[in-house]
């Protein structure tokens, strides 16, 4: 007889086996039911830890938060910079996280992940309404630059082949600046300098805001 004890499920076990799964085979390939083989135990034991399949896919995202570096001592801008990369690189380590967040209340890790950009956005001395908008303007490109790479990654063979099929049906005379824009991403690729050249530029507005303007000496 095997003495083998087999370790005990936890909810942190189940979450990073939620996690791994997604991680390789995407939302769509993930079930309870893969989770319990995964995890070798029966599917109702999952339930001993997670209370559902939406339960479930709230702490994966939490878990991808938790990852996520807080701010530094450096400059407001500089550690807003770090944050917004350290969130794109777990959003590219978790191709599927970027899907979720649009469709998921924050949990703990994700709200503390907030807080601390309002904060250093706070400290920056903006207008109210600056810090707000640079907060969105953050959040929606990392969210959104990272689902739509997400996307051109995990491509079927078969919505790859429509994609082809629509961009081929496309007039370079009646649309010829889009044509052109779409051969020069199909030849160049979706890469990570893009992600970094917005990123500044919005970094760069919220610094000119937060600098008062010259004042006119010369009178």
């Amino acid at each position: 007889m095997s003495t083998t004890r087999r370790k005990p499920l936890s909810r942190e076990r189940v979450v990073q086996a939620g996690v791994t799964l997604a991680d390789r085979d995407g939302l769509d390939g993930l079930s309870m039911r893969k989770v319990a083989a995964h995890l070798r135990c029966e599917v109702m034991s999952l339930y001993n830890h997670v209370s559902s399949k939406d339960d479930l896919l709230d702490e994966m995202l939490d878990h991808v938060y938790e990852q996520m570096p807080g701010p530094t001592e450096r400059s407001w801008p500089a550690a807003l910079r770090e944050m917004a990369l350290g969130a794109r690189q777990q959003y590219a380590a978790h191709p599927w996280s970027a899907e979720l967040v649009t469709t998921r209340y924050p949990g703990p890790a994700r709200r503390s992940h907030m807080d601390d950009m309002l904060r250093v956005l706070a400290s920056a001395g903006l207008p109210e309404d600056i810090a707000d908008l640079g907060f969105h303007a953050l959040t929606v490109h990392v969210q959104g630059f990272s689902h739509q790479a997400a996307g051109f990654a995990t491509r079927s063979t078969e919505r790859a082949d429509q994609a082809d099929r629509y961009v081929q049906s496309l007039s370079a005379d009646e649309h010829p600046y889009l044509v052109e824009h779409i051969r020069y991403h199909q030849e160049r690729g979706h890469r990570h300098d893009d992600f970094e050249f917005v990123l500044d530029l919005i970094l760069d507005g919220l610094v000119r805001a937060a600098t008062p303007p010259a004042q006119d000496v010369t009178g």
